[in-house]
């Protein structure tokens, strides 16, 4: 546990180290981090109390009576408003976190890029990928398999990840989600897969699927109209 979240602060804070000129708040992030300790809480939440903006854990235990800095964003969060922007949207390039790293299955053909972090299993998205099939002449969608909760997951993410052509393997997720005659790289490391757990837990992903649109907009779960949620107008 300990490990992950190492890695996740090395993750988080490297990159507000090089994402442009350092700043006050930046400056306190910079260097080697050479002890930590865990505070037990779910998450920091934002509130208005008797006319002042309150920052507290969601057990109520911590107060933060400082700033509220957003490393990925660049900015102080100083109300509400900005507390709303930061929960629902995610500039990946700001974060210096690239999907492509992530290994993702590349499907579709348009200008615009869609991130979806989905279960392996076809069938936990089926509804999504219908859509994203149908979208796919207007929107190009990195498609990050994720290893769900059942054998039948994890295997289908592995052979996904692993298919030596990597858009075949796209084709036949989004139209069948049959994995059956995939030729799979029989040196294929679980590398790629680790990296998509570590990125999911630095995203806040708490459900799948969990897609991010062009302008950073974010959703958990799958939207009931992918075209209306994405702002499609054909």
């Amino acid at each position: 546990m300990k490990i992950a979240i190492q890695t996740l602060l090395a993750l988080v804070l490297t990159g507000a180290g090089q994402a442009g000129a350092a700043s006050s708040s930046d400056s306190a992030f910079s260097g080697t981090m050479k002890d930590m300790v865990v505070l037990p809480m779910q998450a920091l939440v934002v509130a208005r109390k008797n006319g002042h903006t309150v920052i507290v854990s969601d057990n109520g235990r911590f107060v933060v009576r400082g700033e509220l800095y957003d490393t990925w964003s660049k900015r102080t969060l100083r109300d509400l408003d900005d507390a709303r922007e930061a929960a629902s949207r995610i500039d990946l390039d700001k974060m210096r976190l690239k999907i492509a790293d992530l290994g993702p299955l590349v499907y579709g053909g348009g200008a615009e890029r869609v991130t979806v972090l989905l279960d392996g299993d076809r069938t936990a998205s089926r509804s999504l990928l219908d859509q994203i099939r149908a979208l796919g002449n207007h929107y190009t969608f990195d498609l990050v398999l994720m290893p769900g909760g059942t054998t039948q997951s994890v295997e289908a993410a592995r052979d996904y990840r692993c298919a030596t052509v990597p858009r075949q393997a796209a084709e036949r997720l989004v139209s069948s989600g049959d994995t059956t005659g995939l030729n799979i790289d029989p040196g294929c490391t679980p590398e790629l897969a680790m990296r998509a757990m570590v990125a999911a837990r630095l995203l806040g992903v708490r459900s799948l699927p969990f897609l991010i649109a062009p302008d950073g907009r974010v959703h958990q779960g799958a939207p009931g109209d992918l075209s209306r949620w994405l702002g499609d107008a054909s």
